[in-house]
């Protein structure tokens, strides 16, 4: 890299030094270069300054943009910092055994400094680092001089450290090395002259007396005693080897991935020193895991374990690190006196009492990794096991700490633990309540264990009593206490991490509460805060930091029932109704604004939301694809529905009208029948309520079209007349135009075709004045589907033909599918097999991916058809098994009996007269199951096929009585086939 020059470059690169290898915030490095918050302006001056210093970067990838912020990759051994670190710790590594090595070790280490770090930058974010690598300096110094001090080399040092202890008049550590050096030259006077020295500094600037370790030495020298090298007794005695691990947790279960990550790296502690950092949510099992696994291998680690909670989540303040030092030093042996004051010097007191030993540290309920770090150990034959609910990056990233993230039980293990916990005939005698049971406790162990407590507590009871209580989330809190523990409380548990939080972060959890559905994206989020969507995404990931929400798939994130009912409380609690009210209200409008938004592309104007509703709204997300269209829908099914019923209950009854009439085709095109039932239903109950008969009449329609799908052609047909009926009455020429196409369709199925040849020309009409091509050609199209089921194929050929002009130009993706569809069946019924071949082919094409299901198998079922007729019998058999796949279970009967049918017919051509038997069977069965006039036409269908087999078996009097039965269904139905069945049977007439 060429010389960086400017202050602001160079100050913008100090940043990202000091957080080399980690994303940088864009508002956090506005914040240091400029004091102000990341507005537009600052904004620019920044990527300005960035593509300033890329350019004078011999590798300027390295500075890269991402999510989140700005990153400057470092690789290892590049910063001269971290190569002090290194040099530093493994000078202390060695210095009990090797300090003439140690001593060589810091002052090649000392040496890199060339005055002070981030020389000529004064940035307030910077002044951590700076002091840190101040102080590391110091402790350097200190661990140089008592190295050369225990090589014996006395003398040689006394005027660097009379320059050290003049330079650091109130270091203590630095007049006492002195002393040291100068009283085993043989130098007492001198040594007791600058013990004056420091005694005078220290009452004139402090106020105090020199500390006991400075006074120990002066009393040696006058008592002419031999002053310890070592001038603060550093080395650590072995009279006792400490064993803090609190006993395993009873009734452990489970975690036995977690447990084989944990024994995968027991091995590395040999070789260098392993830390492992076990992270999640509060209640999840950290602690309990932590000590079921130290307990089970603390053999392997006899020169001690140590424990500490660091109550970095709790009622008690976070354990400092220099109070959790001096808690290890003690259990190691080392008096209070001889415990030095300063954190640097602690901790490189403690790593020189762990070098070359073979220990166990548990550091649990860390709260940073600023807090764990100076108790870590350098040397190899160490473990560190950490627990916390910070993710503790900075330890992963700069300590190399393994990470393993521990979420809820899965339910296996949560049966399994109430099973260790309850007596197995309570559990027998009540499985499903044992099941609502883990659901409601959110299968978090904590949670469990108190739930399984007040279960033992009342042996009178039975276990489905306690979780009906447990189903009101008001009160699922209150019944998952003790009472005597707060520590044992699920609401107080939460309550540690929720006061960690910032404002904004605060807030979201509270507003989540107000999410209906299940899980949920950024941009809903955002909705519901009413902020951005960056300072949304930040808001997330402290919540993500501190595990209060899930991340379920690359941006949906879940909050778990326990910590939604936390997150209820909190809300009525801090936030007045009219807050909430807005919350809910922008929240509901984004998914409303989205969904029309999303329709647009799947059914282009059908939505039925009023323009004056669509305008009072937010934008929404906008698609650049059906894809992205049908990907967002297919995603957000779930929740739209859940709004759609309870949208009433939170004041907002318009959304569920709303919503019915904008999700409808999509719903239909889905085959989604009981969501299209929950939601049409619950809004023409409104509808009717409140007497707006423009939103009874679409729910109307839309529970006729669901009903019609079921194949209950009876009621579905009363809806339809009932909608009709409303709409003949009001000023919706589209809705009632939507409703004669779905009625028309209704009688068709019936068999009252002249009704339904009339409706279609109305909605067409009706259409056409609208000035719709899109919608114009569905009608139209439907028209020459039954002009050509009626063998009124001249007909047919003339609306189809139209039909799919009008779609073209509209460039409407469904009504050109459908009408190339229908255009496909008809050339196929009048044997132009390649042009039928060139429509299917073209349809397939046009909806690949679209998952329009109707389609899909329509698609198979048609170029089976084809392939059959032109004596491609393998790949005919193949696309009907394709189609049969596609259509069951569940799916409408006549469609599966007319492949069944299909299948039948192309093995019988292949001459295999018993699976062609079989499915003729199964679409007889299957037809006998709906009752329109589809239905019935594939049951003569099966009886002609049937028939046929009969006779190529030689069973010719079973084959005429078959035969019979298709003419009859195939006259009834003004079928053109019955002329065909007449020929094979000359005593009937046609």
């Amino acid at each position: 890299m060429a010389t960086v020059s400017g202050t602001l470059r160079r100050s913008l690169l100090a940043i990202l030094v000091a957080r080399a290898n980690e994303t940088v915030p864009v508002d956090v490095l506005v914040n240091a270069l400029w004091g102000a918050p990341a507005e537009s302006g600052p904004e620019r001056r920044l990527h300005l300054q960035v593509h300033r210093l890329r350019a004078v970067m011999a590798e300027p990838e390295r500075l890269s943009f991402g999510p989140g912020g700005y990153r400057l990759t470092v690789l290892p051994g590049e910063l001269d910092a971290e190569e002090f670190d290194t040099l530093v710790d493994d000078a202390i590594s060695v210095s009990n055994q090797e300090p003439q090595r140690c001593a060589e070790l810091l002052r090649k280490a000392l040496a890199m400094f060339h005055g002070d770090p981030f020389q000529g930058i004064d940035l307030l974010m910077l002044t951590g680092e700076v002091q840190r690598y101040a102080e590391r300096r110091l402790v350097a110094l200190d661990e140089l001089y008592a190295a050369e001090l225990r090589s014996g080399r006395h003398a040689a040092v006394v005027g660097e450290l009379t320059e050290l202890a003049n330079q650091h008049p109130l270091r203590e550590r630095f007049h006492g090395l002195l002393m040291t050096a100068l009283s085993r030259c043989g130098r007492q006077a001198d040594a007791l002259a600058a013990y004056r020295r420091a005694r005078e500094i220290s009452v004139v600037e402090l106020g105090l007396e020199p500390g006991s370790e400075l006074r120990a030495i002066e009393q040696r020298v006058l008592a002419g005693e031999d002053v310890p090298t070592d001038a603060q007794a550093r080395h650590v005695t072995r009279s006792m080897v400490p064993a803090q691990l609190p006993a395993p947790p009873t009734s452990f279960v489970g975690r036995t991935d977690e447990l084989g990550e944990l024994d995968a790296m027991l091995s590395e502690a040999l070789e260098s020193v392993t830390v492992v950092a076990v992270v999640g949510a509060g209640g999840v099992g950290k602690t309990a895991l932590a000590r079921y696994w130290a307990n089970g291998i603390r053999d392997q680690f006899p020169d001690g374990q140590l424990y500490l909670d660091l109550c970095g989540y709790g009622p008690d303040a976070p354990v400092r690190a220099e109070m959790a030092l001096a808690g290890f030093l003690r259990a190691f042996g080392v008096e209070g006196s001889a415990i030095p004051q300063d954190v640097s010097e602690r901790s490189a007191l403690l790593r020189s009492a762990l070098a070359g030993t073979r220990t166990l540290l548990v550091l649990d309920n860390a709260k940073t990794a600023e807090q764990v770090r100076p108790l870590l150990p350098a040397t190899p034959g160490c473990l560190v096991l950490v627990t916390s609910r910070d993710p503790l990056a900075s330890l992963v990233a700069r300590d190399g700490a393994n990470r393993i993230l521990l979420s809820q039980f899965t339910w296996q293990e949560a049966d399994s633990l109430l099973r260790n916990l309850l007596d197995a005939g309570r559990i027998d005698a009540d499985p499903i309540g044992i099941d609502r049971l883990i659901a409601r406790c959110a299968r978090l162990p904590l949670a469990l264990r108190i739930a399984a407590e007040r279960i033992r507590f009342r042996p009178a009871a039975g276990v489905g009593e306690l979780v009906d209580e447990l189903e009101d989330p008001r009160d699922r809190l209150d019944l998952l206490e003790t009472g005597d523990d707060p520590n044992s409380s699920v609401r107080t548990v939460l309550s540690w991490s929720y006061r960690q939080l910032p404002r904004e972060a605060a807030e979201l959890l509270r507003l989540w509460a107000l999410h209906v559905g299940h899980d949920i994206d950024i941009e809903a989020l955002a909705a519901l805060t009413g902020r951005a969507h960056r300072d949304t995404r930040r808001s997330i990931e402290l919540l993500q930091r501190a595990h209060l929400v899930d991340e379920l798939s690359s941006g949906r994130f879940l909050l778990h029932d326990l910590l939604r009912a936390y997150a209820a409380e909190l809300l009525s609690e801090s936030d007045d109704a009219a807050t909430r009210a807005e919350a809910r209200r922008r929240l509901f409008d984004h998914y409303l604004s989205t969904s029309a938004q999303a329709m647009e592309w799947i059914a282009p104007e059908e939505s039925e939301l009023g323009t004056e509703r669509y305008a009072a709204m937010a934008a929404g997300v906008r698609f650049s694809s059906y894809a992205d269209a049908r990907g967002w829908l297919d995603t957000e099914r779930a929740n739209l529905v859940q709004i759609a019923e309870h949208a009433p209950e939170c004041g907002f009854t318009t959304y569920t009208f709303d919503l019915s009439a904008t999700l409808w085709p999509f719903l239909d095109i889905g085959w989604h029948h009981d969501d299209a039932q929950r939601v049409h239903s619950r809004a023409l109950d409104l509808a009717r309520k409140i007497g707006d008969r423009v939103a009874e009449g679409i729910a109307l329609r839309n529970l006729g079209l669901w009903q019609h799908r079921l194949n209950e052609y009876a009621k579905a047909a009363e809806h339809l007349e009932q909608a009709l009926s409303v709409q003949q009455h009001l000023e919706e020429p589209k809705s009632l135009a939507t409703t004669l196409n779905y009625l028309a369709g209704a009688y068709q199925t019936v068999g009252r075709f002249d009704e339904a040849i009339t409706h279609f020309r109305h909605s067409t009409e009706l259409y056409r004045e609208l000035g719709s091509a899109s919608l114009e050609s569905k009608p139209l199209s439907n028209l020459g589907h039954l002009y050509r089921r009626l063998g009124r194929y001249a007909e047919a050929e003339h609306c189809l033909m139209r039909a799919m002009r009008l779609a073209e130009e509209a460039d409407h993706l469904l009504s050109k599918a459908y009408t190339q569809t229908h255009l496909a069946f008809l050339r196929y019924d009048t044997a132009h097999y390649d042009e039928a071949l060139n429509y299917a082919r073209r349809m397939r094409d046009l909806i690949e991916g679209k998952g329009v299901r109707a389609l899909d198998i329509l698609g198979s079922y048609i170029l089976g058809s084809i392939d059959r007729s032109r004596g491609n019998l393998q790949e005919a058999i193949a696309n009907y098994q394709l189609a049969l796949r596609a259509a069951t279970p569940g799916y409408d009967t006549t469609i599966t009996a007319m492949i069944l049918n299909g299948l039948a017919e192309a093995h019988a051509a292949n001459g295999d007269w018993d699976a062609a038997a079989e499915n003729f069977e199964k679409a007889l069965v299957t037809g006998s199951t709906g009752s329109g006039v589809g239905a019935r036409y594939e049951q003569a269908r099966a009886y002609s096929g049937s028939g046929d087999v009969c006779e190529a078996l030689g069973q010719h009097s079973q084959a005429r009585q078959y035969w019979r039965r298709a003419w009859k269904n195939f006259r009834d139905l003004q079928s053109p086939e019955a002329g065909r069945i007449a020929a094979k049977l000359p005593e009937l007439e046609w």
